[in-house]
């Protein structure tokens, strides 16, 4: 294996789960997907694509209810990071300031 080779991981788009969903229908290879699909796809993450993903009514796979599915999945998860207010006000209080947090070494008192 190539330690010098990055793998860079490509979500699917809506396009790409269409693609998917059909060829898979027209009884393609999860190999000949993939290859269609190029930008590195691999049978195993077509396969993965496809049995991973919760079948809605239908019990296939679909594309339009997976893709909502991931995005809500990708960015439904949002979370407050200071979730004490006496410290969210400080820190908001300190940033208006034009103190950076990400540095520890600038005082804040």
């Amino acid at each position: 294996m190539n330690k010098n080779k990055k793998s860079h991981f490509k979500q699917l788009t809506l396009k790409d789960r269409i693609t998917i969903e059909i060829r898979y229908k027209d009884g393609w290879s999860l190999r000949k997907i993939a290859k269609e699909l190029g930008t590195g796809r691999t049978a195993g993450s077509i396969c993965r694509e496809i049995n991973g993903k919760p079948r809605t009514g239908l019990g296939r796979y679909q594309a339009h209810i997976v893709h909502e599915q991931a995005l809500k999945k990708r960015y439904g998860k949002k979370s407050t990071r200071l979730k004490n207010d006496l410290i969210q006000s400080y820190v908001i209080k300190k940033m208006k300031l034009g103190l950076d947090p990400k540095f520890s070494t600038q005082t804040l008192y």
